[in-house]
C-alpha cells in the first residue's frame, strides 16, 4: 500500500499554484480589447471595399445608360435642327438640299458649318463665309449614298454642326462666344427634286433668346432674292424660327372646330323645337 501511494504521489506531483484572480481579469479585457479592435479594423477594411465597389458600379450604370439613351432613344437626337434632304431625280444615289443663310442683325456675322466625318456630305462652294448685315448666303449640300445600301432610310442621320459668331471690325469679336447649333439630315421619302432645283432651307440669324428651328422656303433657283426682316440686335447671333404653315394649320382647325360647335347647337335647336 505504501508503495502505491508513493507511485501515485509521483505522477501526479504537487498541484500548480493558483493565479490571482485579478491577473487573470486583466488577461481577459485585455482579449476582449484586441478583439474589439481586429472587429474594428476588419469592418471598415469591408465598408471601404463595399463603398467602391458601389461607386464604381454606379459609374458604369451611369455611362451604360448614356449609351443606351443615346443609341436607342431617336427622340434626344431628334432635338437637333432637321434638313430634310429631296433625292435627285435620274440619281437616286444622290440627296441635296440648299442652305439659305439670312442674316437679319445690324452687324457682320461668320458662319461655319462642319459635319462628321463618315456622313458623305459636301458642301459648294464652301462650308463657310462672311454675311454681312440684312444679307444672305447659300450653301449646297449634296449627301451620297455609301456603297452596300440601296435605301435612304437604312442610312444613319449624319450629324452637322453650325457655328455663328459676330465679327468686329473683320475679326472675331473676344467678348462673345460663338453660336453652336446642332443640324441633323433626312431624305425625304415622297418627294423627289430636280439636279437645279433643289428644296431650300432657310435659317435666319437673329438675336439670343430667341427660339431654334429651320423655315423651309419655297423651291426656287439659286439666284431668287430673298427679302431681310428687320430685328433688334443683341450680342450674339442665333437662329429664329418662321412657323407660318403651322400658324395656319392652327387657324384652320380653329375654325373648324367652331363650325362643328355651331352646328351642334343647330342640330339641338331644331330638336328642341321638335
Amino acid at each position: 500500500m505504501s508503495e502505491s501511494k508513493e507511485t501515485d504521489n509521483k505522477v501526479t506531483g504537487p498541484p500548480p499554484p493558483k493565479e490571482d484572480p485579478k491577473d487573470e481579469k486583466k488577461d481577459e479585457e485585455q482579449m476582449k480589447t484586441a478583439k474589439s479592435a481586429s472587429l474594428r479594423k476588419g469592418n471598415a477594411k469591408r465598408s471601404k471595399k463595399s463603398s467602391g465597389s458601389s461607386k464604381s458600379s454606379k459609374k458604369t450604370r451611369s455611362r451604360l445608360s448614356i449609351r443606351r439613351t443615346l443609341r436607342d432613344d431617336p427622340e434626344k437626337e431628334m432635338k437637333a435642327t432637321l434638313l430634310t434632304f429631296q433625292a435627285v431625280k435620274g440619281k437616286p444615289e444622290q440627296a441635296r438640299v440648299q442652305l439659305l443663310l439670312c442674316n437679319i442683325s445690324d452687324r457682320d456675322i461668320f458662319v461655319k458649318l462642319r459635319c462628321s466625318a463618315a456622313s458623305n456630305v459636301t458642301a459648294l462652294p464652301a462650308g463657310s463665309g462672311h454675311i454681312a448685315p440684312k444679307s444672305q448666303m447659300r450653301i449646297l449640300l449634296t449627301w451620297k449614298m455609301p456603297e452596300g445600301f440601296t435605301q435612304w432610310k437604312d442610312l444613319r442621320m449624319p450629324k452637322l454642326l453650325l457655328t455663328t459668331y459676330f465679327l468686329q471690325s473683320g475679326e472675331k469679336s473676344v467678348d462673345e462666344a460663338p453660336t453652336n447649333t446642332r443640324l441633323m439630315a433626312r431624305v425625304s421619302t415622297s418627294k423627289q427634286c430636280d439636279p437645279d432645283t433643289p428644296p431650300i432651307e432657310q435659317l435666319l440669324l437673329d438675336a439670343v433668346g430667341k427660339d431654334t428651328g429651320v423655315t423651309p422656303a419655297p423651291t426656287t433657283s439659286p439666284n431668287t432674292a430673298v427679302p431681310a426682316t428687320t430685328t433688334p440686335t443683341e450680342p450674339t447671333p442665333a437662329l429664329k424660327t418662321v412657323k407660318k404653315d403651322e400658324q395656319k394649320e392652327e387657324e384652320e382647325v380653329d375654325n373648324l372646330r367652331w363650325i362643328i360647335i355651331v352646328l351642334i347647337m343647330i342640330i339641338v335647336l331644331l330638336l328642341l323645337q321638335k
